[in-house]
């Protein structure tokens, strides 16, 4: 269920492409702040230097990123700015692959409703290696539906996501706890905070301590 970015080739590749040369499977990936520097050192330690060091993400809020994936042969690949330069294009036409690639995938039953023993609320949790639940941090509609309402979403850890719609303080405070925990005790870590759409951006809805 967990994929290490650290695995991820390097190498740059030319896959069938859509807009320009960006390859027609764009996923989105969930990442930490320290993505940019761990990167770095991986790339470097293997001889690589320049572009090739520096993923493409941007910060969607605090303690968490958007970075880019895609598969070539079979290898899933971290996108980097070399990729960018190899294949002419923006971090903004790479997005917007990603967000056509990702249309719906919340809606093909990648999440599973879970509940709390002794507890009536509801929450809903996946976790696969192919980016598709980071792709709720590009379609946040997608998870309102599936809820019912609007929801909060933690990601603790890379290829793991869970939400619930808040109301109830012990309820609440038990998952977010659970993202706590998760997150402290995960190989790769994203982020121990909760998170809410605010219908024009992800902001910070709360952290347990």
């Amino acid at each position: 269920m967990r994929r290490a970015f650290l695995a991820v080739a390097l190498a740059v590749g030319r896959p069938a492409a859509a807009d320009g040369g960006v390859p027609e499977r764009v996923l989105p990936t969930a990442e930490p702040d320290a993505v940019y520097t761990a990167y770095a050192d991986f790339a470097r330690e293997r001889g690589r230097s320049g572009a090739a060091l520096v993923p493409v993400c941007r910060q969607l809020v605090e303690k968490l990123n958007l970075c880019f994936g895609y598969e070539v042969g079979g290898t899933r690949r971290l996108v980097t700015e070399s990729e960018l330069l190899a294949w002419d294009t923006t971090p903004a036409a790479l997005e917007a692959v990603a967000r056509r690639t990702t249309e719906g995938a919340a809606a093909a039953g990648i999440y599973q409703e879970m509940r709390v023993e002794g507890m009536a609320g509801r929450y809903w949790v996946g976790g696969n290696g192919d980016g598709r639940v980071a792709a709720a941090l590009l379609h946040p509609e997608d998870l309102a539906a599936i809820a019912g309402a609007e929801p909060v979403v933690g990601v603790p850890e890379r290829d793991t996501l869970l939400f619930w719609v808040p109301g109830d303080p012990d309820f609440d405070k038990v998952l977010a706890v659970g993202v706590r925990r998760l997150h402290d005790a995960s190989e790769h870590p994203v982020s121990p905070l909760v998170y809410r759409w605010d219908g024009e951006r992800w902001t910070v809805w709360g952290e347990a301590r």
